[in-house]
This record gives C-alpha cells, structure tokens and sequence, in this order.
C-alpha cells in the first residue's frame, strides 16, 4: 500500500464518522417534515445514487461480478439489505423520538457493543488475552457511558413529564415523546439495531 492509498482510505473513514454522527442532524433541523419525508430522502440517497457512484468509481467491473456471484449468493445479500433498511428506517424513528442525543448515545453504543462483543465472544480462544483485556475492559467503559447516557435521557423525560403537568397549556414541542412511546422507541431500537 502506498501512502497517498492509506491516506485515502482514512479520509473515507473520517468522512463517514462525520455523516453517522450527523445522521440525526436532518430531524432536528427539519421539525416540520414528517419523519417519513426525512426517511424516504436519506434512504433514497443512501441506496440508490451514493453507492451506484461508488461503486462505478472503486470498484470496476462491478455489474459482472453480480452476475458470477449467481442468484442464491445474491438474494442473500437483498435479503441482508432489507433487513439493514428496516433497521435504518427504525433508527430514523428512535432519532424522532428518543431525541438525537439520548437516541444516538444509546443506538451507537448498543450497536458497537454487539458488533464488537458478538465476534471476540466466537472467536475467545484464538484471540490473544492481552487483546481480550482490552476489548473487555472498552466495552465494559462503552456500557457504562450507554447506562449514564440512558439514565440522563430519563430523568430528562422525567422532568419534561413534570413541567408539562406543572405547565399543561405551555409548548408540548415533544409531546409524541412522552410516556410509553419513549419506552416502546427505546426497546425497538436497541433490539432492531
């Protein structure tokens, strides 16, 4: 590999943290938008034209490739995809509801808790213990920040339920947030995710 390659590659890296972590971005600036319009938007760019143009510029070839890989190979991968898109449109709704600091504090930490944790725990015994150490020890730290960040998104909801029975005719600007739908967006996301 060459310099100017790895350096590519993380500028690729750096780009896609920035997009994950403004994902929920597009719901707080566009409160008036139904959730479904904001979805549909993201989903569209996200599927259709971003990786038609990424792959007609890395990887060429590519349309022939899908059709060596054969059909069982690739109803798999739409099966797959179907799945990662059910999972993205239910994010999009925990982002709604939960609120996008709550929201992303608790799906990027559940989800980077299993993705890292699901493979040391099939792979333990090739894995070197200094290197288990060390996940173990990340994800302990990873689940404790996820515990502190739910618990401040429901004392949040806690006072926001309190101000809104002290105050009834205030601004209900979250009113959709408020009693079982928090609990009910949090476990479907942490689930689906």
């Amino acid at each position: 590999m060459t310099p100017g390659t790895v350096l590519l590659g993380f500028l690729c890296i750096l780009l896609a943290a920035v997009a994950g972590g403004a994902f929920g971005l597009q719901y707080r600036v566009m409160r008036k938008y139904a959730v479904e319009n904001t979805s549909l938007l993201s989903m569209f760019c996200a599927t259709v034209p971003i990786p038609l143009i990424a792959c007609y510029v890395l990887l060429p070839g590519w349309t022939s490739a899908i059709v060596r890989a054969g059909f069982a190979a690739n109803a798999i991968v739409f099966a797959f995809g179907f799945c990662w898109g059910l999972g993205a449109i239910t994010y999009a709704y925990g982002f709604n509801l939960l609120g996008m600091a709550l929201a992303a504090s608790l799906l990027k930490g559940i989800s980077i808790a299993i993705g890292s944790g699901g493979p040391l725990i099939r792979h333990w015994k090739s894995v070197a213990p200094s290197a288990r150490l060390a996940v173990v020890g990340g994800l302990a730290a990873l689940l404790v920040g996820t515990a502190l960040a739910g618990k401040a998104g429901i004392e949040r909801e806690r006072q926001f339920q309190a101000d809104r029975r002290a105050n009834p005719a205030g601004p209900a600007n979250r009113a959709s947030r408020g009693g079982r739908i928090f609990w009910i967006a949090m476990l479907s996301r942490s689930i689906v995710y």
